[in-house]
């Protein structure tokens, strides 16, 4: 299914969220649930001709941090080219290391360059989170700082409203709940 050498992480890792997908609609007896798959260049090159018969959609990393082409995600273009020709849904994401409100609106500037002609159903995120620790490092407290990583939510969101996009923001629990402010999010106009 999968091509390079993460042949056996990417078919581990689809095949571990087909079954939790499974089991949650089992679980949860909702049927508006649907198997998506999050992908990125460290999936390596997916055979979606064999994918496809077993989701529903996929959400794509687009790239990460500021507006350069090196940190374009290595396989977006051709993941989205997939789905498109395939006719799979998908949305896509891209992960911010913003500090300051010029790297979020070099952020914002890298998700538009990239979509450029496309339009993804599944919408476009905006992926705020420190998973790798970068904002620590870099003196970020997030938890003193919330308001100003709402505003840069807030910005990719109106940004992508306005050149026509369904967006949002993808975060954990703990930046929903403890960090951002959630309410103000909720309340940008569409």
């Amino acid at each position: 299914m999968v091509r390079g050498k993460y042949k056996y992480k990417s078919i581990l890792k689809m095949f571990f969220v087909i079954i939790l997908s499974c089991i949650m609609a089992v679980t949860m007896n909702n049927a508006a649930m649907a198997v998506v798959i999050d992908v990125s260049g460290h999936d390596g090159l997916i055979d979606w001709d064999s994918a496809k018969e077993h989701i529903e959609g996929v959400i794509i990393r687009i790239g990460y941090g500021d507006d350069y082409a090196y940190q374009d995600d290595k396989q977006a273009v051709q993941n989205m080219d997939e789905c498109e020709r395939l006719g799979i849904p998908y949305g896509v994401y891209l992960y911010s290391y913003a500090l300051d409100y010029y790297d979020a609106a070099s952020e914002t500037a890298h998700a538009l360059r990239v979509l450029k002609g496309r339009s993804p159903e599944l919408g476009v995120w905006f992926d705020m989170e420190d998973a790798d620790g970068y904002k620590a490092r870099n003196g970020l407290d997030v938890y003193s700082e919330g308001e100003l990583l709402s505003d840069f939510c807030e910005m990719f969101v109106n940004a992508m409203r306005i050149s026509g996009y369904k967006t949002g923001v993808y975060a954990n629990y703990n930046y929903f709940t403890n960090v951002l402010d959630l309410d103000r999010l909720k309340s940008i106009p569409e």
